[in-house]
């Protein structure tokens, strides 16, 4: 299994939302590997942009915005356009961006999170790291691709899932629950009962309902 998900092509995605989407500027088969703000754009990452000041200094701040997808609203698209000092790798544009916000942050976390093995403990299939001057106590849940670093501790009670790194010298006291692909650093100590990387309340209001925006982060 690999340790991050598959990308996924602009054209893919155009038949998974409801909400109306066209292109400005780009192909069917260009690929994007995450959704995100301008200020974490990334290489190939869909990145949303409104006609604010902020957001397009961030994204201009950026050293893969030459590599991003951008998706802007149809009446902002040519004045943000205008704004940028580089030429966008592909730009899509909607009259429904509050929808478009709500439904491709369902379809990334559903592509991200929906085929992750979370019931069985990745030392049953040997695709656990664990350092040999790491210690795990006993009742631990490690989950597929997970890495544990030289001289970090692992109290008992502790589920790690998929694909999440504990780093160096670290100590994770029990009762813990950290969320698929999160990173721990090193000599971080995580204390009992602490939840890391779940998704946030987080929601966006439009049409008199609070629609629910899936966090892609952990």
């Amino acid at each position: 299994m690999p340790s991050t998900s598959s990308p996924l092509s602009i054209g893919s995605l155009s038949t998974q939302i409801k909400a109306d989407l066209r292109f400005l500027k780009g192909e069917s088969d260009t690929v994007v590997h995450d959704i995100r703000s301008p200020f974490f754009a990334q290489n190939s990452s869909l990145v949303f942009l409104s006609n604010k000041k902020k957001f397009i200094n961030e994204l201009e701040e950026s050293a893969h915005k030459s590599d991003c997808v951008l998706l802007m609203e149809s009446s902002e698209a040519e004045t943000v356009l205008a704004k940028l000092s580089f030429e966008p790798r592909a730009v899509w544009v909607t009259d429904q961006y509050n929808e478009l916000m709500v439904e491709l942050s369902k379809v990334f976390f559903d592509h991200k999170f929906g085929e992750l093995v979370v019931q069985v403990d990745g030392r049953k299939l040997n695709q656990v790291e664990i350092h040999p001057e790491a210690e795990v106590s006993e009742n631990v849940f490690l989950g597929v691709g997970v890495r544990i670093g030289k001289g970090a501790k692992v109290l008992p009670f502790t589920s790690i899932m998929p694909f999440s790194t504990i780093g160096e010298n670290s100590i994770i006291h029990s009762h813990v629950s950290i969320y698929p692909y999160v990173e721990i650093g090193c000599n971080t100590i995580i204390h009992s009962h602490c939840t890391i990387g779940a998704d946030g309340f987080g929601y966006h209001f439009y049409n008199r309902v609070h629609n629910k925006i899936h966090h892609i982060g952990g």
